[in-house]
């Protein structure tokens, strides 16, 4: 199977790139020399000729110089035929189409279903069993990479997409994922790079856009967001999800009328769209409209009957709508003008208190009266996480963070969250970037109870070690240690 996989790859990279084909045909001989598909591709190669159907002989007669205009031409016909190829190579070899079609096919449909349920993690796992079961063509890692990038899995994401571009490197969409990864991974040229390329491949490409404005949108940057956004939709016009990409960039400028509009313009272009109501629904509960909140969230959850935060958001609306004849905290004003600090200071109240519903409205409510800062955005992470927000407050820790880099405690939170998420390798770099701002012996404890009651007993142990070796007498964390290493042996 292994060496099947190898004569895949190397037929997808076919004429365009024919060195690292005939390395991977190579492997393939090596490890089954009985591969006669791979012994005949690299006789192909060598000689030149396609890997396509036989085609006629040429004309004798006809001049054996070729322009290179011809030549470019040759090479673009043999790199689409090896795309074309790559699809459905080993699914129609020796009879077994059904299978493999089917084993992928059915990743992808569960994939999707669990994706729609806003349960990534596991739609991950049967997007990579689809991908697995179609012998990794590139086409079969499209979904996992978009899965890594909804997951916050950059790294990850990365490689997926360069191995896609590997085996299909005339496709635009790699390219364009690859633009907000390179951003969130901290290379800015690459980014821009890779948005150039993707437009040079596809011109009208919409995804390009989108990608950067996602970018933008996750350093902050909402105004250009927006720009990326607008162009998107002006370049394929009538597609629900790029309308709803406006409303949110509306909405993080604090223009809530133009973004709820355009939510609603979204659910009319496709009204199975079931993010538009779901966005309206969370914004009309955040200006504490909450009547037509329900209906909005009611209208995302017939459509999509599974995603749970559309369920909770709805769930908190309506029993926020019960209250609603209450009068507001003293000092707030509901209105057209709001007080920044009163609504703040709500909000903290309820947050120290456990009493978590209409946390989020009221830090709303301080951001539309003016309040802006790293402290706001770290409370309204909070109360995403709270909330079960997971990928959202990431986002909003990371823009805590980078407004006052110096704060240990925002890293703790965001380690925190990463190893609740299993993003061990990202939590432990949080972990170790705030210690290194805070000699605090109680961070690295904490963070090692955490691992520790997150399963990662070994890296639970090795931040426990460092802690020592700075207060080699500390009873806690000598009682910690040992602890960790019982459930080890357990």
């Amino acid at each position: 199977m292994k060496a099947r996989k190898l004569l895949k790859r190397a037929l997808a990279l076919g004429a365009s790139r024919p060195n690292k084909a005939l390395k991977y045909l190579d492997m393939a001989l090596k490890m089954d020399p009985s591969l006669e598909e791979a012994r005949i591709a690299k006789k192909r190669i060598q000689e030149g000729s396609p890997l396509t159907v036989e085609e006629s002989k040429p004309d004798s007669n006809r001049s054996s110089r070729t322009s290179p205009m011809q030549k470019d031409a040759k090479r673009r016909r043999a790199d689409v035929a090896s795309i074309a190829r790559s699809m459905t190579e080993g699914m129609v070899r020796n009879g077994l189409l059904p299978s493999p079609t089917f084993e992928y096919a059915d990743g992808l449909s569960k994939g999707n279903r669990l994706a729609s349920q806003g349960k990534y993690e596991e739609a991950l796992k049967c997007y990579k069993e689809g991908a697995e079961a179609a012998e990794r063509i590139p086409s079969s890692l499209y979904p996992v990479g978009m899965t890594l990038i909804r997951l916050g899995r950059w790294k990850e994401a990365e490689e997926t997409l360069k191995e896609m571009i590997e085996g299909m490197p005339d496709l635009s969409g790699p390219f364009a994922l690859l633009v907000r990864v390179y951003a969130r991974l901290g290379d800015d040229e690459k980014s821009q790079n890779c948005y150039e390329l993707a437009l040079s491949r596809n011109s009208g490409s919409h995804l390009a856009h989108k990608c950067y404005g996602d970018a933008l949108m996750d350093s902050g940057r909402y105004g250009e967001a927006l720009k990326y956004y607008t162009k998107a939709v002006q370049t394929t016009p009538g597609r629900a999800g790029l309308e709803n990409d406006v409303g949110r960039a509306l909405e993080a400028l604090g223009r809530s009328g133009e973004a709820l509009e355009q939510y609603r313009t979204a659910a009319e272009t496709d009204p199975n769209f079931w993010e538009a109501p779901y966005n309206a629904g969370r914004l009309l509960a955040a200006e504490g409209r909450y009547d037509e909140a329900v209906g909005a969230l009611q209208e995302s959850l017939q459509i999509n009957p599974e995603f749970g935060p559309a369920r909770s958001l709805m769930a908190e609306a309506a029993e926020s709508r019960s209250g609603a004849g209450e009068a507001p905290a003293e000092g707030l004003e509901m209105g057209a003008d709001y007080d920044a600090e009163a609504s703040y200071a709500e909000a903290i109240a309820r947050l120290e208190t456990g009493q978590f519903t209409g946390v989020l409205h009221y830090l709303i409510l301080a951001k539309k009266g003016g309040m802006r800062g790293a402290p706001i955005e770290f409370h309204i992470g909070e109360s995403l996480m709270i909330n079960g927000y997971d990928l959202e407050a990431i986002h909003q820790y990371h823009l805590a963070i980078k407004m006052k880099p110096d704060d240990a405690r925002y890293f703790i939170a965001l380690a925190n969250l990463l190893c609740k998420l299993d993003r061990m390798e990202e939590a432990q770099a949080e972990y170790e970037k705030a210690i290194s701002l805070d000699d605090d012996p109680g961070i690295p404890q904490m963070a090692a109870d955490t691992m520790r009651r997150s399963g990662y007993f070994q890296e639970a142990l090795d931040m426990c070690a460092k802690a020592l070796n700075a207060n080699p007498d500390d009873d806690e964390l000598i009682r910690q240690r040992d602890l960790i290493m019982e459930e080890m042996e357990e």
